[in-house]
């Protein structure tokens, strides 16, 4: 990816979670590929954007906005997710995920200006 592309991902991202009223930060260390799919699928269903995005493009693009206090929970294999009216679907369906593939777990947060 050059630094271009880069770019368009932050500025993509930064615009995005402008309007959210939530975000949610996952950890899915181990999860596999049919687990992948199975999530996304769900997810999609509900109307939830969740995408995985190399750390550091993530961090700038949180950072330019009002969630910058979850750049703490992107670490290691991590996945942002929001719903652009929903506020509690992306951790719902997470969350409920979680409970039948131990592979992905909720890192952290931001509603209603708090992480």
């Amino acid at each position: 990816m050059n630094r271009e592309q880069k770019t368009q991902v932050i500025n993509q991202l930064a615009e995005d979670l402008k309007s959210v009223p939530s975000v949610v930060v996952a950890s899915f260390k181990g999860l596999t590929v049919e687990e992948t799919e199975k999530l996304r699928s769900q997810l999609r269903k509900a109307g939830i954007h969740y995408e995985v995005v190399k750390n550091k493009l993530a961090i700038k693009a949180v950072e330019s906005s009002d969630k910058a206090g979850i750049a703490a929970y992107l670490k290691g294999n991590s996945a942002i997710a929001f719903h652009k009216d929903d506020p509690v679907a992306p951790a719902k369906i997470i969350s409920e995920f979680a409970k039948k593939s131990k592979a992905i777990k909720l890192a952290g947060g931001w509603m209603d200006g708090k992480v």
